[in-house]
């Protein structure tokens, strides 16, 4: 420092100064840039992205995005999906509730879920774009293919109704039960296509099925309160024909105990009892046969249940037939415990 003179001393100060000056211009013009890059949208999204074209009396359509071409499909199906939840008329749920007693809000939701499953195939992808490493896409859906395919699906469920309906009134009173049932599990697989189709043309007749719909679980219920069980069993067999009886019971089955009867349930089988390494065991194997009253065998299953208890054997036989507890929980649960899911 000693060797420059004042002059060089003060240009070399004044250069330092320049040049900070730049670098801190050159720090602020970047931050100033990312600042403006984060609260202005990128220019190059399209403007059928940010103004979505209004769905026409021909299409429905639906705007995804995602970090591949696949992903904004699948968000833009999404869009469409979201847009039929919505146009589902809560009036026509809320007339739909009455025949199983559920709530409108879980009845709601599980009409919502089954459209958000829906697999939408009448559709076209008509514009795709990458904006900076992000996929948009517009698809539309046709309304009348898509009209047709679900009456397609309703017409071949509809079809299945007619068949377990078909001479009904001339059978035993538990067979036409069994079919009512059937035909309900069947009127669950309609809804989907049903609300569908609703969602999309609102000149639907939705009331037509729903009405229909909601005599035949009148009729399953009917039945069910007023054919007459008669439960027969073999002496080791008396913990399970209890705990069936009840629970038949408790679902608004009739059981009686007298010779007249619509149907049989006769629980067959064997109790064995053995011990190992102080441990008492049951092995309970059984056999639960339904006939009608002019002795028709309507179905026939087997069961193995075992338990196990280091204090006694009716311990160990309480066990074991808490393993078919969930057997009895409702009335879907005893149709299929009885084998009456089919005929």
């Amino acid at each position: 420092m000693r060797n420059l003179t004042t002059a060089n001393y003060l240009g070399l100060i004044k250069s330092r100064t320049q040049n900070s000056t730049i670098l801190f211009m050159m720090i602020l013009s970047l931050f100033l840039s990312a600042c403006a890059s984060k609260t202005k949208p990128p220019a190059e999204i399209p403007n059928w992205v940010q103004n979505p074209l209004g769905d026409t009396v021909d299409s429905i359509y639906g705007i995804g995005e995602g970090y591949s071409l696949d992903s904004a499909k699948k968000s833009a199906l999404r869009d469409i999906a979201g847009k039929l939840m919505t146009k589902v008329s809560s009036e026509s749920v809320g007339r739909a509730l009455d025949s199983n007693g559920n709530s409108s809000s879980s009845f709601q939701q599980k009409i919502n879920t089954q459209i958000e499953d829906t697999k939408l195939t009448s559709y076209e992808t008509i514009r795709a774009i990458n904006v900076n490493g992000q996929y948009y896409v517009l698809i539309d859906m046709d309304r009348k293919v898509f009209i047709k395919d679900n009456k397609n699906k309703l017409d071949e469920i509809e079809a299945k109704i007619a068949q377990e309906l078909m001479d009904i009134e001339r059978k035993n009173k538990l067979i036409q039960m069994i079919h009512y049932n059937n035909v309900i599990k069947l009127i669950e697989e309609a809804r989907r296509p049903l609300y569908l189709i609703q969602a999309v043309n609102s000149q639907f007749d939705i009331d037509a099925y729903l009405k229909k719909y909601r005599q035949y679980e009148q009729n399953e219920k009917t039945l069910s309160q007023t054919v007459r069980f008669s439960i027969k069993y073999d002496s080791d067999m008396s913990g399970i024909a209890k705990r069936l009886a009840d629970s038949m019971r408790v679902n608004g089955f009739q059981i009686t105990t007298n010779n007249k009867y619509d149907a049989i349930i006769k629980i067959s089988g064997s109790l064995k009892k053995s011990e190992a390494f102080s441990m008492k065991m049951v092995a309970i194997n059984f056999i639960v046969t339904v006939k009608t009253d002019n002795n028709q065998l309507v179905s026939s299953k087997q069961y193995n249940i075992n338990g196990s208890s280091v204090s006694s054997y009716a311990a160990g036989e309480n066990n074991a037939l808490n393993q078919i507890k969930d057997s009895f929980n409702n009335k879907l649960d005893l149709y299929s415990m009885l084998g009456l899911n089919a005929h």
